[in-house]
């Protein structure tokens, strides 16, 4: 299973150490990679027209720190251009992921370098791609909860609570946007993915298991946490 492209896919998710020592050996990249950058597009698709978009953006505009400077006409304007145009944020979603992807492997490939170990872009590539199978593991559990839902709340598509997988689901009602945020990336699946990026990177790049460690957790902290947070402070929304 773990030597062919499509038998990785299952592979590292049963089987995640002979996986990835076959990778060492034989990197293979471009079916995982499109595997998790059209994953999301399956379940986005699904949701846009389940979700009233005017809701979200009239949430977030006014639970925003920036809301009490903006009049009535204002926020009713800038409801209707946010509820025109984030629909195709969600279909381009793909397009992102892939850029993501491509970004993140050339980081890991840097720092794994720098620390010493093996890598080459191939192997950075191959290590991340698979790494992210949880994630298209949460999307198609999602498709049976979208289908079965008649409309998404703002706060569950904010609090990303759709696939009741993190801490925002636990969280009270009046919770802060940004603390939301952070309890949402709490999250069985992206602790999945932490995991076996550890052990991929440290056995295909031969560095120590503490060194990957530490390498992937401070990227996840600044950039699947930090930034996301970040954001969340700024523009707002929260449970209301």
């Amino acid at each position: 299973m773990e030597n062919s492209s499509f038998g990785r896919l299952i592979g590292v998710l049963v089987s995640p150490l002979k996986t990835f020592a076959s990778i060492a050996e034989r990197p293979t990249w471009l079916v995982a990679f499109l595997v998790v950058t059209l994953a999301p597009a399956i379940s986005g698709f699904l949701v846009v027209p389940k979700i009233d978009w005017r809701e979200v953006a009239r949430t977030q505009i006014e639970n925003s720190p920036r809301a009490g400077d903006l009049s009535r006409e204002q926020i009713d304007q800038q409801v209707e251009l946010s509820a025109k145009i984030s629909p195709y944020f969600v279909y381009a979603a793909p397009a992102f992921i892939a850029l993501g992807v491509l970004v993140f492997g050339l980081v890991f490939w840097g720092i794994f370098n720098l620390a010493g170990g093996q890598s080459t872009f191939p192997r950075s590539m191959a290590v991340l791609t698979h790494g992210f199978m949880p994630m298209v593991v949460s999307s198609l559990i999602a498709i049976p909860v979208i289908l079965g839902t008649e409309h998404i709340e703002a706060e569950d598509l904010q609090a990303d609570t759709l696939v009741k997988s993190n801490l925002a689901v636990f969280a009270p009602e009046g919770t802060g946007a940004a603390m939301l945020k952070l309890l949402s990336k709490i999250d069985v699946f992206s602790i999945w993915v932490l995991v076996l990026l550890i052990l991929g990177f440290s056995r295909v790049t031969k560095v120590k298991t503490a060194v990957a460690a530490g390498v992937v957790l401070a990227l996840w902290l600044v950039f699947w946490v930090g930034v996301p947070v970040g954001l969340a402070a700024v523009f707002g929304g929260g449970k209301g």
